[in-house]
């Protein structure tokens, strides 16, 4: 079988030479838009059926795409309607949040194998109970030969740099369970710490940028960050959240500034919110912030925090109270209203 996409992402991920080489612009076209938007032009590259692009310059994709030939393009047009197809049918049986996963197991190993019924290979991830029961499942419905360890390897690579724009429950709004779910991405696929980021992907320029405006915030971390951090995604306690409430989920992008969301610090953030209170006063509501003097994390409920804790300590997951004084309502966030409790009535308030 010809090379799989899964296997050049390892190759890029995997070293880390390469991915100091390659920056941005390759990750991007071979991780972050194949995966996100499953993007058929890159497959297409590792299996040898298309030439790459020059990126040198200014990469222009509507140009380059006009320059290729028919069956080319029948080929590119043909994976995009797996994809949708696929996309469609996690949807319809309740597994959206694993759209990413189905698009990449079938477009990197199914290169053989005809489906002709995408809903029956969206139930086996809503049957799995876990991701080695489903690539067996894969296996035995389609006669491959996926090596779980090596596909999840593969995948949790990948998931230092990819934001799932499946997973949120509304991206009409920026809102608390959202802001969780974010939060609980960003922890489960490892993100680190770099002073002044907020969810993009690390690259040398953007670490030279960050050092140049913060100094030895950033400066006096160097060696851990490149040693640590480097191609994956960072953000710092309130880049966190800001980037929650920056991320267009049409586009992939974190775009500063956007949905309202100020770009402040955590004191001021805390400073802004108009329902806040002490620590002991938290009410069990998922996507508050906690907040100490300085920094601020996420409330994710049943005692939990995700904050980005420091450069040496990356995203990690606390519990409460962990030093925090406060609780608040993130300005720009939007929360369901809490029910007021009820309480049965007595014989004599009958």
């Amino acid at each position: 079988m010809k090379e799989f996409l899964i296997k050049l992402a390892l190759d890029i991920l995997g070293d880390k030479e390469t991915r100091e080489k390659i920056g941005i612009v390759i990750l991007s076209i071979v991780v972050g838009v194949v995966l996100l938007l499953f993007a058929p032009v890159a497959v297409l590259m590792t299996m040898g059926e298309i030439e790459p692009p020059d990126v040198s310059g200014n990469f222009d994709q509507a140009s380059w795409m006009q320059s290729l030939d028919s069956e080319q393009q029948n080929q590119i047009a043909q994976m995009e309607s797996a994809g949708q197809q696929i996309a469609s049918a996690m949807e319809s049986v309740g597994v959206r949040e694993q759209t990413i996963k189905a698009q990449l197991i079938y477009i990197s190993c199914f290169e053989n194998v005809t489906v002709d019924d995408f809903n029956a290979y969206a139930n086996l991830f809503k049957n799995a109970s876990d991701d080695a029961t489903l690539i067996n499942s894969i296996n035995q419905n389609y006669g491959l030969e996926i090596v779980y360890e090596d596909f999840m390897r593969s995948y949790a690579l990948i998931s230092h740099v990819v934001i799932n724009p499946y997973m949120f429950t509304d991206v009409q709004t920026k809102n608390s369970t959202d802001l969780v779910i974010w939060a609980k991405q960003a922890y489960e696929n490892g993100w680190g710490y770099v002073y002044g980021t907020y969810g993009n992907i690390l690259t040398e320029e953007l670490l030279q940028d960050r050092a140049s405006m913060f100094g030895e915030q950033v400066t006096g971390f160097e060696d851990f960050i490149r040693e640590n951090w480097m191609c994956r995604r960072t953000a710092d306690c309130v880049g966190l959240i800001k980037g929650y409430g920056w991320y267009n989920p049409d586009s992939g992008e974190i775009e500063v500034g956007t949905n309202g969301m100020a770009d402040v610090t955590a004191n001021r953030m805390f400073d802004a919110a108009t329902v806040k209170g002490t620590i002991d006063t938290i009410p069990e509501t998922p996507g508050l912030a906690v907040w100490q003097d300085g920094h601020i994390g996420i409330y994710i409920g049943n005692g939990e925090v995700i904050e980005a804790m420091g450069t040496e300590q990356g995203v990690v997951k606390t519990t409460l109270p962990s030093g925090w004084t406060h609780w608040l309502e993130i300005p720009y966030i939007s929360y369901a209203a809490q029910e007021e409790p009820t309480t049965e009535p007595t014989e004599e308030g009958v």
